[in-house]
């Protein structure tokens, strides 16, 4: 990156909240996970300094509207991108693991999810997340919609799977991770099933009235792409979300 390194040094914002492994607080109150340490190495990369600003992601997206804050992190748009933001290349991916009980592992071979469910088991699921394609189609049909039950948080959700309520879940891989780093006794018995889970690309949204320019979003993209050459991604990956290369992912790619 000669030529955001020929530039005169910038200062940029990003917004963070508690979405482990990619945003978190470490015990003395400062944000890391791969988001945070992704944010540090590309504005390093863009000759910047950087300052992260934690709040609910309501209020981030107000403070970009306003022009007080930069970039939001892990985006997932879909559709028309709004004329009030601009959207970077993808950055990392987003998975949603599908994991069931260790002793359950035997009864999924090649099977889909429609099959599983044909079996009799029974599909938790995180209400506000996005479904895979073949979740949104069961979730269609009344047969199955009865086996695949939506709740509002990840605890609930562990705890009925802890109580065999639940034969199989989807949630975040990465919110997994975090918990297995801190051996939390809810994702002890867990195993992931790569086949059945999916992903999707995470960008970073830049306000298009920042004090950077909304065309800075191309200064971006080439420091996205100068991380991807150096790996940077994959290394993240390696430190924060090692369920990302278990589902082949490879950040950046």
């Amino acid at each position: 990156m000669a030529e955001a390194q020929a530039q005169e040094k910038c200062a940029i914002s990003a917004g963070w909240m508690e979405r482990p492994s990619y945003q978190y607080a470490k015990r003395n109150g400062k944000p890391d996970g791969f988001d945070i340490a992704y944010m540090k190495a590309l504005a390093k990369e863009l000759n910047c300094s950087i300052v992260f600003k934690k709040m609910p992601w309501f209020r981030q997206d107000k403070e970009m509207v306003a022009g007080r804050l930069d970039f939001l992190l892990g985006a997932l748009p879909s559709g028309e991108t709004p004329e009030l933001i601009r959207v970077s290349s993808e950055y990392r991916q987003d998975p949603i693991g599908f994991y069931v009980h260790k002793s359950d592992v035997h009864k999924i071979e090649n099977k889909s999810i429609t099959q599983l469910l044909d079996d009799g088991f029974m599909l938790g699921t995180i209400a506000h997340d996005t479904h895979s394609p073949e979740v949104l189609n069961l979730i269609k049909k009344p047969r199955y919609k009865a086996r695949i039950f939506p709740v509002e948080s990840t605890k609930a959700l562990l705890r009925n799977f802890k109580r065999k309520m639940l034969g199989a879940i989807m949630l975040h891989a990465a919110e997994v991770d975090y918990m297995r780093q801190k051996k939390d006794p809810f994702v002890k018995d867990l195993v992931l099933i790569p086949q059945l889970s999916f992903t999707r690309p995470a960008h970073l949204i830049l306000g298009r009235d920042s004090s950077l320019g909304a065309d800075y979003i191309h200064t971006v993209n080439q420091g996205i792409a100068a991380l991807n050459e150096k790996q940077i991604p994959q290394k993240l990956i390696q430190k924060y979300v090692p369920s990302h290369q278990v589902i082949n992912i490879k950040g950046g790619e």
